[in-house]
């Protein structure tokens, strides 16, 4: 029989396995953009709208006020501005709680030339006092922060340690849409509904009535990963 040298055996070098460790990322990362694209309805989220307009005028905000939805439903920075010649902006969320209102704070003070805080307080988020006990509460929060952000981690790792950041990579887990509103969502994401100055996912309009009253723009009920403004 012939004789045959047997190859040597293969084992993946660091650069070797370091590639497919990238490899696997990437592909886990898209996976979790594309459910979460296909199973999240973040475009009934208030406060992904709230978030998004505070960032586009932070350098100019000096005023804030912060709390929950007896916040962001009493305060109106365009009556409130011209009466105390400030740059108000209303960063009140759904079932915001003090640890919450601590971090949203937090946030605005470093984006923003900050001189005044008005902090809402009602006494049942004080009986529930944080978090962790209405995740959701921080999720409205965290979910629209920005990704640069520190607060946004410190936040999240201080309401649910490390099992809240598989709810940052994979918001299904507290978001998830009602399956008969999909194919409306799909079409919403696609054809501007993420657009500034959208508000027709964050509000509804009631019919005009045959006296010629006006129609009035009307909260939507918060929806899963959202809040009524």
């Amino acid at each position: 029989m012939p004789h045959t040298t047997p190859k040597p055996s293969r084992i993946p070098g660091p650069l070797h396995k370091a590639g497919l460790f990238v490899l696997f990322a990437a592909i886990t990362a898209a996976l979790c953009l594309l459910l979460n694209f296909l199973l999240v309805d973040d475009l009934h989220a208030y406060s992904r709208v709230t978030l998004g307009e505070y960032y586009a005028q932070a350098d100019a905000v000096d005023t804030v006020f912060v709390g929950s939805s007896h916040s962001y439903r009493s305060f109106d920075p365009d009556t409130i501005d011209p009466i105390l010649g400030s740059h108000s902006f209303n960063l009140g969320t759904s079932q915001q709680q003090p640890d919450g209102s601590y971090w949203l704070i937090r946030e605005a003070a470093a984006n923003s030339p900050l001189k005044t805080v008005y902090l809402e307080t009602f006494y049942t988020g004080y009986n529930q006092q944080k978090s962790s006990n209405v995740p959701l509460a921080c999720y409205l929060i965290t979910d629209y922060m920005r990704a640069s952000s520190p607060y946004r981690y410190q936040y999240l790792w201080e309401m649910g340690g490390a099992a809240a950041f598989a709810d940052l990579v994979f918001p299904a887990r507290h978001a998830i849409a009602d399956p008969g509103e999909l194919p409306a969502l799909w079409r919403g994401k696609l054809t501007g509904g993420y657009n500034a100055g959208n508000y027709d996912w964050v509000t509804y309009r009631t019919r005009a009535k045959p006296t010629g009253t006006a129609a009035l723009s009307i909260p939507r009920a918060p929806a899963s990963g959202g809040s009524a403004p």
